[in-house]
């Protein structure tokens, strides 16, 4: 949700923006660490609250996701590459603005 005062086209214009210059440089393989290890640490946290994983479980309903344990969810993310990160940098600032806005919820 934008604060009130929030222009959404000019928002979305600099989050479009940031996707496509993220593309063109990539991500630091010490910031994909540092991010990587801050996710972990977080998901690990919220594996012990049973109201995160009800709403995990509500998610997964709701988007007709496959299942998953903690402990793979907790593999697939460490496994995340530097390459697959910039990849789909690089695929998204390429790709029509379009594409990645649409992505953000409408109306709100």
């Amino acid at each position: 949700r934008l604060e009130k005062g929030v222009d959404r086209d000019h928002a979305y214009g600099l989050l479009g923006s940031e996707l496509t210059r993220l593309g063109d440089v990539g991500v630091q393989a010490k910031s994909l660490e540092r991010i990587k290890k801050r996710l972990i640490r977080k998901e690990k946290r919220l594996a012990k609250s049973a109201d995160a994983q009800f709403s995990r479980l509500l998610r997964i309903l709701i988007q007709d996701l496959p299942s998953i344990s903690n402990a793979e969810h907790l593999k697939r993310l460490e496994a995340v590459s530097l390459e697959d990160v910039n990849g789909l940098l690089e695929a998204i600032a390429q790709a029509p603005r379009r594409t990645y806005l649409d992505l953000i919820p409408q109306g709100n």
